[in-house]
């Protein structure tokens, strides 16, 4: 039964159905035209057996005009030749003289003329209506032509006879070697394809499911051939593709936590940090100690411009830092005067670094307000001027 069911699957598979139907045209395409010539050879010795058949029908009356030593009369072949016609060989015939007048005819008429017969045609088979006419050469018939028509019912039936066993010879011999073939695609080819298949799909799942390497079937025969090639491939694209998943794995792991990092020290920093976009100077993220310096909520500044909250004192101080961050691709603890969202300026401590995101150039500025810092730098520098009054 597993047998009867791997032919109905071979059977059903393109790929060996393909195959197998080419395989089995070609065996018939060569048998026939290797057998078309038997073929044709038969028919030609049906013809001429049934001609020397009709000829052995008369050669008896036409041999004793022949005996007598007076020349036949013209009558007396007629008339011999008239009482050999119709029988199940020949159905009759035309006499005709060398120089190609016509004697007489008997019995049915046969169509092929003395003109053609002059042009070198002696012979005519008409499949159609079974009948095949020929010129006669034998004694006492040298001054004449004499055409005969045949009865040819039995050539055709000999003759589809021969062709019918010719037929069913081709026919097994096609079927043996397309089962043959069947039978070595399976074993050679169809079932190790269909092999890899499962294969291919079982990996396919493991990589899906991120599961562990499998065991695969088709790596269980060592082929030494193309297909043994295209298995050897898989195994080593697999073992490629899971080292680039698990390598990506561990980089996307160590990506995510270097941004949960930066996240956490992003969100927990004092200090306020911003990230804009270095063209215009559009906010992309802030975190609390931002919002607290400015004075306003996380929906109001995401999106807005630097300038647009006229978060600088001085603009042109803005045009100079981003110059210089092109130039160097980053800037420290330079001293800026900002304005809060009441416009109160706010001297900061000003950072910042150049980084790309989504394919933009982006800053990402660290400030610390240093406003109480510098007004009691200033409050201690008054407090010295006046000391140095005192006597």
């Amino acid at each position: 039964m597993s047998s009867f069911q791997a032919m109905r699957h071979l059977f059903q598979a393109g790929l060996s159905r393909r195959i197998v139907l080419w395989v089995f045209a070609s065996i018939l395409l060569i048998e026939v035209i290797i057998l078309l010539p038997s073929i044709y050879r038969r028919q030609q010795e049906l013809l001429t057996h049934l001609r020397d058949l009709s000829k052995e029908r008369v050669d008896g009356g036409l041999r004793a005009i022949n005996a007598s030593n007076t020349a036949p009369s013209e009558a007396a072949l007629l008339s011999q030749l008239q009482q050999a016609a119709p029988n199940a060989v020949v159905r009759g015939g035309a006499l005709y003289r060398v120089a190609g007048e016509l004697v007489g005819t008997f019995g049915e008429a046969p169509t092929l003329t003395i003109e053609q017969v002059e042009r070198g045609k002696t012979t005519a088979y008409h499949r159609g209506i079974r009948r095949y006419d020929a010129v006669w050469a034998m004694q006492p018939l040298d001054d004449y032509v004499l055409i005969i028509r045949h009865d040819a019912t039995l050539v055709q039936r000999e003759l589809a006879a021969f062709i019918g066993r010719i037929a069913l010879l081709v026919m097994i011999i096609s079927v043996f070697v397309t089962l043959a073939t069947l039978y070595g695609l399976a074993r050679i080819l169809i079932t190790p394809i269909l092999t890899l298949r499962n294969d291919l799909l079982k990996a396919g799942k493991a990589v899906q499911q991120d599961e562990p390497h499998p065991e695969f079937a088709s790596l269980a025969s060592s082929r030494k051939d193309e297909l043994g090639e295209v298995i050897a491939a898989f195994d080593q694209m697999y073992r490629q593709v899971s080292e680039a998943i698990s390598e990506r794995k561990q980089a996307e792991t160590a990506l995510r936590q270097s941004e949960e990092k930066f996240s956490k020290a992003f969100r927990a920093s004092p200090s306020a940090i911003l990230i804009s976009t270095l063209a215009t100077g559009r906010i992309i993220e802030v975190n609390h100690s931002f919002l607290q310096l400015y004075g306003t909520s996380l929906e109001e500044v995401i999106g807005q411009s630097s300038l647009n909250l006229n978060l600088w004192a001085s603009p042109e101080a803005r045009a100079k830092l981003i110059q210089q961050i092109q130039q160097a691709g980053a800037v420290h603890n330079l001293e800026y005067v900002f304005r809060n969202q009441q416009g109160e300026p706010r001297t900061i401590l000003f950072s910042a670094e150049l980084i790309r995101l989504n394919g933009e150039d982006c800053l990402v500025s660290v400030a610390n307000d240093i406003t109480e810092r510098k007004q009691a730098e200033k409050a201690l520098e008054r407090l010295a001027r006046l000391a140095n009054w005192l006597p």
